[in-house]
């Protein structure tokens, strides 16, 4: 069962924050270089930075809270701008085979028993 999280448990919302500011230290490269080679992706840096320090100063609306541009509302932006640049949509499927994990993947991301 899938609570939301009521944030009582600070070791927990921590471990997130941590694991959300390393994988925006690998993500802001690609998004540097993705700004130099398109205009329109030249704000997702910077809005994704905000929201990170946002969320690292312990205001956690700005992870998740929906009509607000939160880390996820940029990212989610972020994804369907480059799907539109692919000329794909999200209910497309691909035959391309899976992107080796490298401690990202959804399986690092599962808290572990």
């Amino acid at each position: 069962v899938t609570v939301p999280n009521d944030h009582l448990d600070l070791r927990y919302d921590r471990r997130i924050v941590v694991r959300l500011v390393a994988l925006h230290r690998r993500a802001s490269p690609l998004l540097a270089e993705l700004g130099s080679v398109l205009d329109r992706f030249r704000c997702y840096r910077s809005r994704l930075d905000v929201a990170r320090r946002h969320v690292q100063a312990g205001h956690h609306d700005w992870l998740t809270r929906p009509g607000t541009d939160s880390y996820h509302a940029v990212w989610f932006e972020l994804h369907e701008d480059l799907l539109a640049t692919l000329g794909r949509s999200r209910g497309d499927v691909t035959s391309a085979p899976p992107v080796p994990a490298v401690g990202t993947g959804p399986d690092h991301l599962q808290e572990q028993p």
